[in-house]
């Protein structure tokens, strides 16, 4: 007798902030509603934050709480995908996490962002045991990294922690770049502010300038423009740079960059990296978050300490005059992504993951 197999879509709710503005977090789920998971699952989206002004955002919090129970109670949801940073951000979503257990609902909590674990030992206590008491609300914590979930396995059921690193489509066989006859580009893409590291930028340009007159640094990303131009500017440095803002079309700054820079002091697992790894430039960035995971530093880029503007300066130097050297490395952190990030991979487990959480007793 043949067993018919079942067809059913289920239906997932997911929440986090506006996928259509940039950032990370949005780039994430903007990867979920593919069609390797839309063929499968009903897959429904609440911003819980959208860009404005505080009362906007304010705002949006009590829309999203409208539309939250709007959906629970006007539809069947199997599942609800939460997606979260620290700060405020985590607040928020643990409003609909308590929410959606008042009403029996599977959760998954998806942690972002590389300054969540520093954020809670820095709470007060109370504010740590609200954390602890939510984040265990959730039937499955995810994480970025295997450091990462050592380190929330000391606040959270171990047992409830699954390591799933960020999706990233992987373009096709990439053209070579001429070596001859051309500035070469050194990319940055995140935001303009200086956690970020973009004012070491400048000091590593005033260096490298001096030996390396054939380069450009082009700093893509919205945030505090114009006061590092005016740094820029006072340095005579701005033939050297270009800040074309924030832009959602990120493949040609990619396809034209030779080397992909960040100097970021707080990351968890950014897309950029993996981006810019996939396109095959090699990667030079800090040992912060879960970056040294993917990037193998001496194999697939080279990865320094925060503010170590000497020894970006040297890598940089080192990639810029060896073209061989350049190739080869980028090439090695694009099988790396191919590896362990490409999205069909990341779908799969998470498919996966929605499959066995709908079929798990209440």
């Amino acid at each position: 007798m043949m067993i018919k197999k079942n067809t059913k879509k289920y239906n997932i709710l997911i929440l986090g902030p506006d996928r259509r503005r940039g950032g990370g977090i949005a780039t994430v789920i903007q990867h979920l509603f593919c069609d390797e998971l839309k063929k499968k699952f009903r897959l429904y989206y609440i911003p819980t934050q959208v860009n404005g002004n505080r009362w906007i955002k304010f705002l949006q919090v009590f829309k999203a709480m409208f539309l939250f129970w709007k959906f629970n109670l006007t539809r069947q949801i199997d599942l609800i995908h939460i997606h979260s940073a620290s700060g405020t951000s985590y607040f928020r979503k643990s409003l609909f996490m308590i929410s959606a257990k008042l009403i029996h609902k599977k959760v998954i909590l998806h942690i972002h962002g590389g300054a969540f674990y520093d954020f809670y030992n820095k709470c007060p206590a109370a504010a740590q045991w609200y954390l602890r008491k939510t984040m265990n609300l959730a039937d499955v914590v995810i994480t970025l990294s295997d450091e990462w979930s050592k380190k929330f396995g000391t606040i959270i059921d171990p047992f409830k922690l699954k390591v799933i690193p960020n999706p990233v489509q992987v373009p096709d066989e990439l053209m070579p770049k001429p070596t001859n006859g051309r500035r070469k580009k050194i990319l940055f893409m995140g935001n303009i502010v200086e956690k970020k590291g973009v004012y070491d930028l400048v000091t590593v340009a005033e260096r490298l300038t001096n030996r390396i007159k054939n380069i450009k640094f082009i700093l893509v990303g919205s945030g505090d423009i114009e006061p590092l131009r005016a740094l820029i500017e006072s340095k005579g440095l701005s033939e050297y740079f270009e800040l074309p803002g924030w832009t959602r079309d990120k493949e040609p700054y990619y396809k034209e960059a030779d080397i992909f820079v960040l100097p970021s002091y707080v990351e968890a697992l950014p897309m950029v990296i993996l981006e810019a790894a996939s396109y095959g430039l090699p990667i030079i960035a800090t040992t912060v978050g879960a970056i040294p995971e993917i990037i193998e530093s001496e194999k697939s880029g080279f990865l320094l300490e925060p503010g170590y503007v000497d020894g970006f300066t040297e890598k940089l130097e080192m990639l810029l005059q060896d073209d061989q050297m350049r190739r080869k490395i980028g090439q090695s952190a694009r099988q790396q992504i191919l590896s362990q990030c490409a999205k069909g991979k990341i779908m799969s487990q998470l498919e996966h993951l929605y499959y066995s959480l709908i079929s798990r007793p209440l």
